[in-house]
């Protein structure tokens, strides 16, 4: 039994009191919603802009969400509290809340009203609400056309008079007070705002469902049955939600005339096939169909409509709760799943939309004035105060209550516990000790109908009926109280259910229900006071009784219920409280089958959550401070199979637990850890997908599996290595699930194993090693010894290794079978034997073991074969497959130190000489190198030979026709790879035709290397769409490489939105992680765009990759962002110094553009600008470019406005050593330069000083490009010269159809992304261009040109000009976009040259 309360269990009392009057922080949980005004709007509910209907904006949702009131643990109060679940549907699991949102959205305009506190409204006021709502605009008809349903004229007086809708009824108890608003006032407002009504939208496919026992069935009207409605209620009857669907659409269309009784028919049917969660898409536009057809509504269509939109709006509040609290988890776990976030966002912004509060509200008011009140079942009540507590609408709330309270026989303990709710929502504790004391005093003159059932257990006690209602009553004035911030009177009221009840059973004051603890602990929650809310937890874990349901009354307290335990752990992760919430995770455990208890999936991951998150933000924790964390992941970190989270929600979880088990030191847990996660992912895509489970879906589950291993197969190994004493076992069980995973050794790996097997041999720790530790040691071994070879620098301490002839020795003594290793590896070990090992100390070994003796045979050697060999083929019989010599050829993929893709032809080569062939797959690879290297020579001879090996594969006969044909697909396809990468394109899509010809799929590779050198035409994006459009087409499973090309490719064109689109499908793939070239080709497609802020948080996910390898082409593309198309020094700098901080050395691009940092973005800093640019001369690694130059004399003569120092700037390049050292073919100053120079003299108007740069240009044999024609366009035609302009264009040669323009630039150095430029030296984005020969070679005119002379023409007004122009360009194909930009010139009302004075910053 438990002490006096205030003594004992709630000792904490004062503290919690203090700690809620002094709180002004806002927690985490949101457990019971406290408004954030005192001015609550209680205008009254015929106003469509009426803030308390809950539309946006209004004064009691500004922060932005109706249903901000619960949220996380508030919604597992909700559901423990009869509020939630007396006539409405349970809620789904959290992450399996489904709910389609439906495309219905009325817009009300807002429009500011003075406060109102009437409980009444106008008929005026009806009307309007009427108007504002347009799927119910025949309210405003209804109630002129005064139908069967219609009050009296007496009774329209009367209701006129007292200007009031609902008011009491006559036959009332006068002696008992109605719930009225306090200093109410009638509201009165005018019918002039009217909206559009619902848009018809496609109706939905139900789910089938038994129709609801509650659905009102007495309100009958007497009429025959009409065909439709026997058609439609037998589909009904039959639960066939097709046929209702149809036959109710037939209803719609049809043009001939129906009665309102078929219509009623078609939205019962509706409502009684409708599945939880189904929009009401169908209803509405069946009802909106109905007043069409100038029907008016009765009772009975108000009925249904009503507890359909009050039963939608319940869904809907719902599901958003559902979607933000998994919001919620998702952020503090770390999650990052981008499509699910945008999806949910999305969805919740759908279900917010929604309108089905007013609309329920309207059909209730229409309703009341045809006087149908008295025919309004309890379910309808109820669901409509249900919805008026959820968006704490008080007036409305009241409107409901009056009308039930003019009725005695339906004055329930649910409307009360609703309409306190309400107030308690709105935060008007006033107005809710109202209306409890009214409850209280109800109770007392028994004048309350009590629940017929247990709102969630239908096993309750008849006699426990009445307490457990007001238990439900009593629960929600405690939760007012909290929300109130007046703990101390929650607590009160608490003692005093525990103090009646101490002796006896009260007939008026229920004795407290485990949800009644669970309501005050979730108050001090709410309140910031976490510990009081354990300290009250802790002390009901000691109790020995458990409820049998929440609401069971008792006088001795229960155990925590369900509830309790979902916001205790939520608070405990939450508040970082990791000691308390272990230790509560084990109790949960131990209790759980007694207290029947169970711990949802997504408590469980937030545990762990909560115990990676401690670790990480405690990183100096001593081994032993955090033992208990680690080994708490160790054996949690996977949940149990059967919880079926989505892999990718616990993935980040996992994979940081490994991360601290491995710093900790427990690597035989983390590679547990990830083998149970590996299991895990398995058993649910087997469990969920089931039947769709296919050998492409086990291939997705091995690469992401692979992902994942291959980012801690380093730390895994080489701690186990360095560990003392050495963990050998974990070593080894590591190398082999990487190995089973197929993840690639790398050499550092390579190492940290021999490291670890050498150091554990010395210690004697190794008394026995299998034939796959054997294989996997073999391969680690010439790994090392290909790296000491080549003098690599692995950088790990102390390496232990005995060489690979001591490993030999080793494996020999434990008596490893190494006739039952791979070939390939027994021919690298040999290799390696007998070219890199003392002779005399191999054969003495070999010489004790006769077995490993006749493995590693010493090569034989090979005769140089005559010239003509190659010409001279034997004839196909006389040729075969030698396995050795493929091996052999093999040698140099993936990489050799000394072994080239040539070597590995020659050797070919010379097989062929001696009839040998080589494996298809071996010369498939070579064909691909061959072609990458640029001989398209020897991939032509190549493929000639692999001819000769189909046909020799044809020869074995019927059984060896699959591998031929693989073998020809495989080989076709790296000619495809091959041919592209050789820029023979024409070759490269003959080869693909011939694939797909023969009914098979070229891979992901091969149509990566076609849209990676689609070039030269006039539209490339284009093309390169058209090819990755027909490999998904096709079905190829796409790769990272192929991804990577096309989104490379659309961010060059400046395709960011569709680019975005790929990289996020490529995040979503199972198995790809986007590499830093994706990031970096996203990040470019940004900023050509300048979306800085997606850059940004590009480049912050990128660096935060675990594979993220530092490159500098994301770091000049932001710095290039933040200098031309949003410039900021700040931020161009700050990109600078962490290019160099990540060890990166700066290119010549890097350097230019901090030239143009400083000398292009205000305000200037030219003494900073020279000295980068003295940095680049002296820098060694860099050659001063023209670019750097143009980059000077844009600064001195655009930005800063002086001409001459710009001159002489220029003037000095020809004079500069750099220049003296430039090579003929590259003769400085060069085209940028003068490109520069003449945008200078442009743009200040000094045409009479370019032609003598143009006579030096051409004298030292410098290529006139387009760009500097386009600039001598703009110039002559600014000075008036328009004859002198179209020579210049007319000079200009075009390209083949539909060919890009040679000749006019090229990328800029390696080191930095490519970029399209305009050609413009006040662009600081000038591209590089193609020296010439000679002045005179052709100059080809690029779309900017046809556009410079465009505006040339049109500025001058020759409009007809302008236009025949515009039809050569149609001629030239460009892409559309092209003619389209600058055929919309035209449409300019002022139209100069050139769109503007150029700009420095300007991107290209």
């Amino acid at each position: 039994m438990l002490p006096k309360v205030a003594n004992s269990l709630f000792l904490h009392t004062s503290r919690a009191a203090a700690a809620v009057q002094n709180q002004t922080s806002q927690t985490i949980w949101n457990l019971l919603q406290s408004t954030g005004s005192n001015g609550t709007t209680l205008n009254t509910w015929n106003t469509a802009g009426s803030s308390s209907w809950g539309n946006a904006g209004g004064a009691k949702f500004n922060a932005g969400s109706r249903f901000q009131y619960y949220t996380n643990s508030g919604r597992a109060l909700t559901q423990a509290n009869a509020s939630s679940a007396q006539d409405g549907n349970s809620a789904r699991d959290d992450e399996r809340e489904e709910i389609i949102p439906r495309h219905v959205s009325i817009h009300t305009p807002r429009r500011s009203r003075p406060r109102s506190h009437s409980l009444s409204v106008a008929r005026h006021g009806q009307q309007e609400r009427a108007e504002t709502f347009g799927v119910l605009h025949t309210v405003q008809m209804h109630v002129r056309s005064r139908h069967a349903f219609a009050s009296s004229p007496a009774e329209d007086q009367e209701q006129q008079t007292s200007a009031g809708l609902i008011h009491a009824s006559p036959s009332a108890d006068s002696s008992r007070p109605v719930l009225v608003r306090r200093n109410s006032t009638s509201s009165h407002a005018t019918a002039q705002d009217v909206t559009e009504p619902f848009p018809l939208s496609p109706p939905p496919t139900p789910k089938l469902s038994s129709t609801d026992p509650a659905t009102p069935q007495s309100v009958l009207e007497p009429t025959a049955i009409t065909a439709f409605q026997s058609a439609v209620n037998s589909a009904v009857k039959a639960k066939d939600g097709a046929r209702v669907i149809s036959e109710v659409q037939a209803l719609v269309a049809s043009p001939a005339n129906h009665i309102v009784q078929d219509f009623n028919a078609a939205l019962q049917a509706l409502y009684d096939i409708r599945q939880p969660g189904d929009p009401l898409n169908l209803m509405l536009d069946t009802y909106n169909n109905m007043i069409k057809r100038s029907l008016n509504p009765n009772f009975r269509t108000y009925h249904i409509m009503m507890l359909a939109l009050s039963e939608r709006d319940e869904e809907v509040f719902r599901a958003i709760v559902s979607l933000e609290a998994r919001a919620k988890r998702r952020e503090f776990g770390g999650r990052d799943l981008a499509e699910v976030s945008v999806t949910d966002a999305a969805r919740v912004k759908q279900l917010k939309a929604e309108n089905n509060f007013n609309s329920a509200m309207a059909m209730f008011q229409a309703c009341t004035i045809s006087g149908g009140s008295p025919k309004i079942g309890l379910k309808v009540y109820h669901s409509l105060l249900r919805t008026c507590a959820r968006h704490a609408n008080i007036d409305a709330a009241l409107a409901v209550f009056g009308q039930m309270e003019s009725r005695r026989d339906v004055l329930t303990s649910v409307a009360y516990e609703h309409i306190l709710a309400t107030y308690a929502n709105a935060n008007d504790i006033q107005g809710a000790l109202e209306v409890f004391k009214e409850f209280c005093s109800a109770c007392k003159e028994e004048r309350v109908m009590w629940r017929t059932v247990d709102p969630v257990n239908q096993e309750v006690v008849p006699a426990d009926i009445p307490a457990v209602s007001q238990v439900t009553v009593w629960n929600k004035m405690i939760e007012a109280y909290c929300r109130a911030k007046q703990p101390e009177n929650a607590i009160r009221l608490l003692e005093t259910m525990i103090d009646e009840n101490k002796d006896a059973s009260s007939a008026h004051v229920p004795a407290p229900a485990s949800s009644t603890y669970t309501t005050l602990i979730a108050g001090f929650i709410k309140s910031g006071d976490s510990a009081t809310a354990l300290s009250w937890f802790d002390n009901l874990l000691k109790q020995e009784r458990t409820a049998r349901y929440p609401w069971e009354p008792s006088s001795v307290p229960y155990r925590p219920d369900q509830i309790a335990w979902y916001c205790i752990i939520d608070m405990l992760a939450q508040e970082g409280m990791v000691d308390d919430l272990n230790r509560l995770f084990f109790v949960h455990a131990e209790c759980a089958e007694r207290d029947g208890l169970s711990m949802r999936p997504v408590d469980h991951l937030l545990v762990v959550e909560a115990n990676v998150a401690h670790l990480t933000a405690h990183p100096d924790l001593s081994a032993d401070a955090a033992r208990p964390y680690a080994d708490f992941l160790a054996r949690y970190a996977v949940p149990p199979r059967e919880s079926n989270l989505y892999p990718k929600t616990i993935v980040g979880s996992v994979q940081r637990a490994v991360e601290h088990l491995v710093r900790y030191g427990q690597h035989d847990q983390a590679l547990d850890v990830m083998v149970a996660f590996f299991k895990y992912e398995d058993s649910w895509v087997r469990q969920v997908v089931g039947r769709q489970f296919t050998s492409e879906r086990q291939q997705d589950i091995n690469a992401f599996a692979r992902s994942v291993t291959s980012s801690f197969i380093e730390p895994v190994i080489a701690s186990a290595a360095l560990a003392t004493p050495p963990k050998w076992q974990t070593a080894s069980r590591m190398m082999q699930h990487a190995h089973l995973l197929t993840v690639p050794q790398d050499i550092k790996v390579a190492a940290y194993i021999i490291h670890a097997y050498t150091r554990a041999l010395e210690q004697g720790m190794i008394q026995h090693v299998s034939l796959h530790e054997g294989q996997l040691l073999l391969q680690a071994a010439v790994a090392l010894d290909d790296a000491l070879y080549t003098g690599a620098q692995l950088d790990i301490p102390d390496l232990q290794n005995h060489g690979l002839l001591q490993l030999l020795t080793d494996l020999s003594n434990f008596r490893v079978p190494l006739h039952r290793v791979h070939m390939e590896v027994i021919s690298d070990v040999s290799d390696r034997l007998y070219t890199r090992c003392p002779r005399p100390a191999v054969d003495a070994f070999l010489a004790t073991d006769k077995a490993y003796a006749a493995l590693f045979q010493p090569p034989a050697p090979r005769a140089s074969p005559p010239p003509p060999a190659m010409e001279m083929h034997p004839p196909v019989s006389g040729l075969s497959i030698d396995p050795a010599l493929s091996r052999y050829v093999d040698e140099w993929h993936p990489r050799h130190p000394s072994v080239s893709a040539h070597v590995a032809h020659a050797r070919l080569q010379d097989g062929l000489a001696q009839g040998k062939l080589v494996h298809p797959s071996t010369i498939a690879r070579l064909i691909g190198a061959m072609g990458r290297a640029g001989d398209l020579a020897a991939v032509r001879s190549l493929y000639e030979t692999a001819q000769m090996v189909l046909r020799v594969q044809q020869q074995q006969g019927a059984g060896a026709r699959v591998a031929q044909s693989h073998a020809w697909l495989q080989i076709e396809d790296h000619m495809v790879v091959a041919h592209a990468h050789g820029g023979d394109l024409a070759s490269a899509n003959a080869h693909r035709a011939r694939i797909l010809h023969a009914g098979c799929v070229p891979s992901a590779d091969a149509y990566g290397s076609l849209i990676e050198h689609v070039r030269d035409t006039t539209d490339d994006t284009a093309s390169a769409l058209a090819l990755f459009a027909e490999a998904q087409a096709a079905g190829t499973t796409p790769n990272t490489y192929l991804y990577n090309t096309i989104i490379s490719k659309l961010a060059k064109a400046r395709k960011a939105d569709h680019a975005l689109e790929l990289f996020q499908q490529m995040k979503a793939a199972l198995g790809l992680r986007p590499t830093s070239i994706t990031y970096g080709a996203v990040i470019a497609a940004c900023a050509r765009v300048g979306d800085a802020q997606s850059a940004e948080q590009l480049f912050s996910e990128m660096a935060a990759q675990p594979n993220f390898r530092a490159r500098i082409p994301p770091y000049n593309t932001m710095m290039q962002l933040y200098t031309h198309t949003k410039p900021n020094r700040e931020r161009v700098l700050h990109y600078y110094n962490a290019l160099l901080e990540a060890g990166i050395q700066p290119s010549a691009h890097t350097y230019k553009l901090l030239i143009d940092a400083y000398g292009t973005i205000e305000p200037l800093d030219l003494p900073a600008m020279e000295q980068v640019f003295e940095t680049v001369q002296n820098d060694r690694a860099i050659r001063l470019q023209g670019t750097h130059w143009a980059a000077l004399v844009n600064a001195y003569g655009c930005v800063a406005k002086d001409v001459h120092k710009a001159i002489s700037v220029f003037d000095s390049i020809a004079s500069h050593p750099s220049s003296r050292t430039a090579s003929a073919a590259s003769p400085m100053p060069d085209a940028v330069a003068y490109e520069a120079i003449i945008n200078v003299l442009v743009t200040h108007k000094r045409m009479d000083l370019v032609p003598a740069y143009l006579a030096r240009l051409d004298a030292a044999h410098v290529h006139r490009t387009a760009y500097i024609a386009n600039l001598l366009i703009r110039g002559y035609a600014a000075a008036g010269d328009l004859a002198a302009a179209r020579a210049v264009f007319e000079a200009l040669a075009d390209p083949p159809s539909g060919r890009a323009a040679p000749g006019n630039h090229v990328p800029h150095d390696s080191s930095s992304p490519s970029v399209s430029g305009s050609g413009s030296a006040s662009g600081p984005a000038s591209p590089v261009l193609t020296p010439a020969s000679a002045s005179n070679e052709t100059s080809y005119r690029e779309p900017s040109t046809w556009e410079a002379m465009f505006r040339a023409e049109l500025g001058s007004g020759n409009r007809d000009r302008a236009v025949r122009l515009l039809e050569r360009l149609q001629e030239r194909h460009f892409p559309p976009a092209v003619y389209n930009r600058i055929k919309g010139i035209m449409l300019d009302d002022a139209v100069s040259p050139w769109p503007s004075s150029p700009s420095p910053s300007s991107s290209p």
